[in-house]
């Protein structure tokens, strides 16, 4: 595996590639130039005479003289960068329950040897809480983020410009967040378990890890690191059937549109002004609208008080006259709430579709109680 240690200093990360007689080593650019002196200023500057420093400087000036001093360009790879982050963080979890207000809170942190992984792991304590509380398998979650083959890369459709990272199973998701989204994250984690203990029936989103990487690259002959906060979310479409349609709701039409191109793409999630003119308004059964509507209403409040308002509904329609279509799917093991009915979903009044609701949070600025009442009158009543 190819460092990023500097052969001298240790401590710091090279950026410069020495050749000499086909034999290389990799130095920090402040290591590389102090050994290129002249030895009365290195005597100046009081640079160690050890064997071990005298061997660096000789084979330093022999490439000035017939060998080569290269750039180093070396990009990350992130799929196996987070692979790597997570199967340390979970092999190496703390035990027990969070019982301090720091276990809701602290990183634990990790780096791999060689110098090209910094991972962090946020209250890895709270968040295992979290996941039992909704009753996700522990070893199911740990096979999901560690066993994966491939950590596939896509940008967002809206307008955060972050990154999604899909595993092979899909019940589960990464994505990358803003570092105010992860501050906020944290202030609230006490207050989610405790929502999603007395709402087991709660269709809002799960947010099941937080953690930071450190992305060590080097782009002509520069350090430049760049760290990436990201979140582990249980899938809101985990079904085996294939969803025809897909809709972010705010409950405004004002920059609520998609372009023809991106309306043309498969599977693009489309906007408050494609759902009006194609659905208007989705009818669920008497016998369940009253109680989703009352739990949006719980959850809606659970956020206000977090101060958590960007929020919107992100709605999934399995059209039954549809051709069938397969779709991937893994055991998702998670408390079933009463309004997964039917392949995971609620069966609309005329029987003709499966919708899939669930409430989530985009990010962690405030809005106002009006906007957020219009969204839940367009909801489905």
């Amino acid at each position: 595996m190819q460092t990023l240690k500097c052969a001298y200093c240790k401590s710091g990360y090279a950026v410069k590639s020495v050749t000499v007689d086909g034999q290389a080593r990799k130095y920090s650019d402040e290591a590389l130039q102090m050994l290129c002196k002249r030895k009365a200023k290195r005597d100046e500057m009081k640079v160690p005479k050890d064997a071990e420093t005298q061997d660096h400087v000789e084979f330093v000036q022999k490439a000035l003289s017939f060998g080569s001093v290269e750039d180093i360009n070396l990009k990350p790879n992130p799929g196996v960068q987070i692979k790597m982050g997570y199967k340390l963080a979970l092999d190496t979890a703390p035990a027990g329950p969070p019982r301090t207000p720091e276990d809701y809170s602290e990183a634990v942190e990790f780096c791999d040897p060689h110098g090209l992984l910094y991972f962090a792991d946020y209250a890895p304590k709270a968040f295992k809480k979290l996941r039992e509380t909704i009753g996700i398998d522990e070893n199911h979650y740990k096979r999901a983020l560690c066993e994966s083959k491939e950590y596939r890369q896509k940008l967002t459709e809206g307008k955060s410009y972050c990154s999604f990272y899909f595993v092979d199973d899909p019940c589960f998701m990464i994505k990358e967040i803003h570092p105010a989204e992860a501050e906020k994250l944290l202030a609230m984690l006490e207050g989610s378990i405790e929502h999603f203990e007395k709402n087991q029936d709660s269709p809002m989103v799960k947010i099941i890890s937080l953690s930071k990487v450190r992305w060590h690259q080097v782009i002509d002959g520069r350090y430049v690191p760049k760290d990436e906060w990201l979140i582990v979310m249980s899938n809101l479409f985990a079904t085996d059937i294939a969803l025809h349609q897909k809709y972010d709701i705010k409950g405004s039409q004002e920059g609520r549109c998609v372009s023809e191109q991106e309306r043309a793409q498969p599977g693009f999630t489309l906007r408050d002004y494609d759902f009006d003119g194609k659905e208007g308004t989705i009818d669920i059964a008497p016998q369940h609208k009253k109680e989703f509507v009352q739990q949006l209403a719980a959850d809606t409040q659970f956020l206000m008080e977090q101060d958590v308002m960007d929020y919107s509904l992100l709605i999934g329609i399995h059209d039954k006259s549809m051709p069938l279509q397969a779709a991937k799917n893994s055991q998702h093991t998670h408390h079933k709430s009463k309004f997964e009915i039917e392949k995971g979903g609620i069966p609309s009044a005329d029987g003709k579709k499966n919708l899939f609701h669930r409430p989530r949070r985009q990010s962690m600025r405030i809005q106002s109680e009006e906007i957020l009442g219009e969204c839940l009158q367009k909801l489905p009543i």
